[in-house]
């Protein structure tokens, strides 16, 4: 689960690159848009996979969405919480959001666990609906990027992954799982083949000291 929040946040940052990169439309809090990104890369890619290799994909997802869930807990066990003027919407809102696009997607994998999240059945029908729309309209805002899109033949930019060190030890293994197999440099290459980024896009991972760090 732990490797499913990484990949999650990792599409979801590249959700913000493509937005500021490809001039994207943003008319909604961005936050929440490279959310729904996020989960929509994630669970086409549930959708297209091998049988054998669904489960795989919808335990990236779930881990995704755990995170946001863990998250808010700490907070209330801490007595904090998402300011009402932040850019982000509230933790437990970002779970839910998730959990309820990838139901939408994959009712069989996903609905025991928004059932077991207390999202009432009503809900989970309108989640069906969420989910053809937001696929619908992420979609046409990245056809023209794509490989068949109207900037073929136009080359595209490479990304590359720069893994710095982390200072705290706590951080130690999630350099490790970074650098692992060549992993993520290899999502990185995928992604590029198929969408045309204008330039060079350099990936950096590091312990940036504060949250939310560009």
């Amino acid at each position: 689960w732990s490797r499913g929040a990484m990949m999650f946040v990792f599409f979801h940052e590249f959700g913000h690159m493509a937005i500021d990169l490809l001039k994207l439309p943003s008319t909604g809090p961005e936050e929440d848009a490279v959310d729904e990104f996020s989960t929509l890369i994630l669970t086409e890619l549930i959708l297209q996979a091998p049988e054998a290799q669904k489960n795989l994909f919808a335990e990236v997802v779930r881990g995704g969405a755990l995170f946001w869930k863990l998250l808010a807990e700490r907070s209330d066990a801490k007595g904090h919480s998402t300011p009402f003027y932040d850019e982000h919407s509230p933790d437990i809102r970002r779970f839910a959001n998730i959990l309820c696009l990838a139901t939408g997607a994959d009712p069989l994998r996903f609905i025991p666990m928004a059932v077991k999240a207390g999202i009432p059945e009503n809900r989970l029908h309108r989640c069906a609906g969420d989910y053809k729309r937001r696929h619908a309209a992420w979609n046409e805002l990245m056809e023209k990027y794509g490989k068949q899109g109207q900037d073929q033949g136009k080359g595209g930019g490479r990304m590359t992954l720069k893994i710095e060190p982390p200072r705290k030890a706590a951080y130690k293994p999630f350099e490790e799982e970074f650098r692992r197999d060549n992993f993520f440099q290899k999502v990185l290459d995928l992604m590029a083949s198929s969408v045309r980024l204008p330039r060079d896009v350099p990936v950096v991972v590091k312990e940036c000291g504060q949250a939310n760090a560009f």
